[in-house]
């Protein structure tokens, strides 16, 4: 999702989970869930290329795709205190994808 001034240039697509799973494959590259229970994003080894997956904060990242990053770079986990377990999505992606960036 982008904001309305900027969703016709980022290149998107909606896919089943089927369709990612072969797209993972032909690219071959690493892929990660952003969930708990995993490497605190602060120590996580980010590669330089991959696919991240980001699970609904309420749902989170599917068995079967956390299954094949268990089996690839594995999970990375925003450390939280407090109550509330989850962070907005969008507010999530963006932490992960500035710790990405700069590691």
């Amino acid at each position: 999702r982008t904001s309305r001034g900027t969703v016709a240039t980022v290149d998107h697509e909606v896919v089943t989970e089927d369709r990612l799973f072969e797209i993972v494959r032909a690219l071959a590259l690493p892929i990660l869930a952003l969930e708990s229970g995993g490497v605190d994003i602060t120590t996580f080894p980010f590669p330089e290329a991959g696919i991240a997956v980001i699970g609904g904060e309420e749902v989170g990242v599917t068995p079967s795709l956390l299954r094949l990053c268990d089996a690839s770079l594995g999970r990375a986990t925003i450390m939280m205190g407090g109550t509330k377990g989850s962070l907005n999505v969008a507010s999530a992606t963006a932490i992960m994808l500035q710790r990405w960036y700069t590691s």
